[in-house]
């Protein structure tokens, strides 16, 4: 079997599966809405399959540990944005809606 490549790390609720997936180390059921879990892609003979694995089964967390400071970073980003909205709004005395309006009208 091949080297494992391109790995995809979820979050319990987040990806989609098709059919069953089973972790590939303690062979358990992998439910993507109640667990984190991996999936990568292996090849074998030319074809190539993916294999999935529970996070508490993979020894290396920092692809977990990656996602969850890019969220953090996605939310204060977010944060930020929402915030200069919404002094904009109070400096030309208009309501959200109104400046979104605005802004999609300006293109």
């Amino acid at each position: 079997m091949g080297k494992p490549y391109d790995h995809e790390y979820y979050f319990a609720g987040q990806g989609c599966s098709c059919g069953t997936m089973v972790c590939g180390s303690c062979h358990q059921q992998i439910f993507n809405h109640a667990h984190d879990w991996l999936a990568y892609k292996k090849d074998k003979n030319g074809d190539w399959g993916f294999v999935c694995h529970h996070r508490k089964c993979w020894p290396d967390q920092s692809g977990w540990e990656d996602a969850e400071r890019s969220q953090m970073k996605y939310a204060e980003q977010v944060r930020l944005i929402d915030a200069a909205l919404r002094k904009v709004c109070q400096d030309f005395g208009m309501t959200l809606d109104e400046l979104l309006d605005h802004i999609g009208g300006a293109a």
